[in-house]
């Protein structure tokens, strides 16, 4: 492999970047010579919001006390262009229904009054509210800038038949329910804080498929945090086509992550397997769970350059079922891209569930997947390291999988194994360029490794270098090093 080598770079605006320590000839053969950053950029795909900036249209101010529901409001200035909210509590409103549709090029705003903070860097100034309800026949509105809290069931949804709904900048902690729900097509969810969402089967961004393809959502640069699932795409298990499609996704620069707040921990067992085993797990599930994916488009879903990291295994009599795996694919999920992201701190990297053969639903109903093929994941240019078992009964694998990947120019390291189950018969993993640290056991996946002229390479421990990873873009940004965890040749650019 040559000095200098690049990874792949599939698509726009890689988040990787160039950061040089040290002393030494640039190259970084001698380790601790040269330590790069994976720096955070904005998604290209940002809705820019040029409204907020926009001067000389009808808007409305508007004061907690100054109605009593926002029909009241939006009745008392039907046309005003943006709603500006003054800093209160805007909770005995109810919940803000909007049914009316804007031209795409008169999109009307609903923001707070000071649009130079964010509202977790102002708490104690800014516009609580209970949520934001856009109903079929709503399309092309924005709301940016406020904050939805919990207790109650303050959430936001765009429910089926509206579209073109953007949601920026938004606190939302605390909720009983999903923090934002997407059933309508073609809507943003960008730039917010969605933290602390009710312990039970909630998500912090929900891509709802029901009855209808679920097309063209966007959920770039947020910072989730302690959500029992960070993103996730249901199936219409209830639906008369419960294998009904999700289409155009994109997932783009999240951070989704639990703290140690979010974790249960247990004494360490007096009998066997002993003393010394760890026993720590979550109120929580998974960083990304998908149940649906394209049928009738060869376009994958795309989860790009999100960071990932902290999720457990939660308890085995509690409510939350899961293996506390970063990524969970099952259901109906097919076609997917994951691109240049980067999981930690877990203890299982990727989790795919075999297709169901008939999956009960209720009902005495049983539904088979139409489609038995391979699920056509790729994984590309991700770095994957510590995963980690935090109980005896963690894999700490970073593939947990048994219909076969994609996997092209990663970067893993320091887990128990890089695959824990064998594949479905006559079924094979494909490595492509992959670097595999020498403290990585290929468990079930060394045959497939090792086949001829996939250019996959185990290197010697000095041969691999620290990377710096940028995260907590909203919060606390700052920096984690993952030691020893890309090659010392490697380059990450931005282009």
């Amino acid at each position: 492999m040559s000095a200098n080598r690049r990874l792949p770079v599939p698509i726009r605006g890689s988040v990787l970047s160039p950061q040089w320590r040290g002393q030494g000839n640039g190259r970084g053969i001698r380790r601790g010579i040269m330590v790069q950053t994976i720096a955070l950029v904005s998604s290209p795909l940002l809705d820019p919001l040029p409204e907020i900036g926009a001067t000389g249209g009808p808007s409305a101010v508007l004061r907690p006390g100054d109605f009593a529901t926002w029909n009241d409001a939006f009745d008392a200035s039907p046309n005003a262009g943006t709603y500006i909210l003054e800093p209160g509590d805007y909770r005995a409103w109810g919940k803000c229904v909007i049914n009316r549709a804007n031209p795409a090029g008169h999109r009307r705003l609903i923001r707070f009054i000071d649009t130079t903070k964010r509202p977790w860097n102002r708490i104690n100034n800014e516009a609580v509210t209970d949520g934001f309800q856009f109903t079929s026949g709503a399309a092309h509105w924005a709301v940016h800038g406020l904050t939805i809290r919990g207790p109650g069931l303050a959430t936001c949804i765009v429910k089926q038949g509206a579209e073109h709904i953007t949601f920026d900048s938004l606190f939302i902690e605390d909720v009983d329910t999903h923090g934002i729900q997407l059933v309508g097509n073609h809507c943003t969810v960008q730039n917010c804080v969605i933290r602390r969402a009710s312990p039970n089967d909630s998500v912090a961004v929900l891509i709802r498929v029901d009855g209808v393809p679920n097309v063209g959502n966007r959920v770039l640069d947020n910072e989730i945090c302690d959500c029992v699932d960070g993103v996730g795409v249901t199936w219409d298990d209830g639906g008369a086509n419960p294998y009904q499609e999700c289409l155009d996704l994109v997932v783009e620069g999240n951070d989704i992550y639990l703290t140690e707040g979010h974790y249960v921990h247990r004494p360490e067992p007096v009998f066997p397997p002993g003393p010394g085993y760890p026993r720590v797990h979550a109120r929580a599930e998974n960083g990304i769970d998908i149940k649906a994916g394209p049928r009738t488009s060869t376009q994958p879903l795309r989860f790009e350059r999100n960071r990932i990291w902290g999720f457990r295994a939660p308890e085995a009599n509690s409510a939350q079922k899961s293996d506390g795996a970063a990524v969970t694919i099952h259901r109906g999920a097919q076609r997917i891209l994951f691109a240049e992201n980067v999981i930690f701190d877990c203890p299982i990297a990727f989790h795919e569930v075999v297709r169901d053969l008939a999956f009960p639903i209720g009902g005495g109903r049983k539904v088979t997947d139409p489609n038995q093929g391979d699920r056509e994941v790729t994984v590309r240019s991700a770095i994957v390291s510590f995963i980690h078992p935090y109980n005896p009964e963690d894999l700490g694998a970073i593939l947990r999988t048994k219909l076969p990947f994609r996997l092209e120019g990663n970067r893993f390291s320091h887990s128990r194994t890089l695959s824990a189950l064998p594949k479905k018969p006559q079924t094979h993993d494909v490595f492509v360029d992959n670097v595999l640290h020498d403290d990585t056991p290929f468990g079930e996946a060394g045959d497939d490794w090792q086949q001829a002229g996939t250019n996959n390479r185990v290197p010697p421990a000095d041969d691999m270098s620290d990377v710096l990873i940028e995260r907590c873009r909203w919060t606390n940004p700052g920096l984690v090093r993952l030691r020893s965890a890309v090659l010392s040749t490697d380059v990450f650019q931005q282009r």
